[in-house]
């Protein structure tokens, strides 16, 4: 479910009917996590009609393995040996029995496979978290997107804003005109909560823990907490109400006394429990 998207869906209907006529283009998402950069990736994925659509993402604790996302891009699609200048790739693709070749001559091998496969059919890369790709794979990426003018064949990827110092010269290249989504306005994302709960009231209203458990966790913010007896409390209740029940010679001094007595022996058994 998508609101408040028509910018962004129009300008990914462009960049596929881009594709399907042969004029290749990269598109580019900006923007702070759970603004829906990934959302989008997947609608345009569901909109490629036609295309042959790879899919990768980058990760944090993947970046030192080099050409991984090329890979992710470009492996599941091979269905057959690497023809001409393509088989320059493949020592990033893992492909045995190829001559080992420099790191340019490698990226310009995964260019003309992607050529290749394009030629086949339409294709469409989806990359997310292009700030964790690895460094080669960012070259490649660089590489394809100065080239694809004339390919049949999209690009976009989903990047999240700089952090200050960060090196990002190669992601730079990738999204000099990024599309920055928009935060969704209130009365979207109360329809989001309503299409998720079933109401926006009920997604909004606390939920509060059972009483009997509010008790216990008061009475562990209390160690020298000691119950009173039921018997006790009822017998209390019972002298207030009714003086007389103290009998004729109660004497409130001594009363008072044996209560402060009591208490004290209280204390001590539970100084010595704890």
């Amino acid at each position: 479910m998508l609101l408040e998207r028509a910018d962004e869906l129009e300008r990914i209907d462009a960049l596929l009917d881009g594709a399907r006529e042969g004029d290749g283009a990269v598109l580019a998402l900006e923007g702070p996590p759970g603004i829906g950069k990934t959302r989008l990736l997947e609608a345009a994925a569901a909109r490629a009609d036609g295309l042959t659509v790879a899919r990768a993402a980058g990760s944090e604790l993947e970046r030192e393995f080099g050409f991984g996302v090329a890979r992710q891009l470009l492996e599941p699609l091979l269905d057959g040996p690497l023809d001409g200048a393509a088989r320059l790739a493949a020592p990033a693709l893992g492909v045995p029995g190829e001559a080992a070749a420099e790191r340019y001559g490698v990226i310009h091998g995964l260019y003309w496979l992607t050529a290749n496969l394009a030629a086949e059919r339409p294709l469409l890369l989806l990359v997310d978290d292009l700030q964790w790709v690895d460094p080669p794979s960012q070259r490649f990426l660089a590489y394809l997107a100065r080239r694809l003018e004339g390919l049949p064949a999209g690009l976009m990827t989903a990047v999240r804003p700089a952090i200050p110092g960060e090196d990002r010269a190669l992601v730079d290249a990738l999204t000099a005109e990024s599309l920055r989504p928009s935060p969704l306005s209130l009365d979207a994302v109360t329809a989001l909560a309503e299409a998720k709960h079933g109401s926006a009231a009920r997604a909004a209203r606390p939920v509060h823990p059972p009483r009997h458990r509010a008790v216990a966790g008061a009475r562990r913010r209390r160690p020298h907490h000691v119950p009173v007896p039921r018997l006790a409390v009822r017998r209390r209740r019972r002298l207030h109400a009714d003086p007389a029940a103290r009998g004729p010679d109660a004497d409130p001094a001594q009363g008072a006394g044996r209560g402060l007595s009591r208490a004290r022996a209280i204390w001590a058994d539970v100084d010595r429990d704890g």
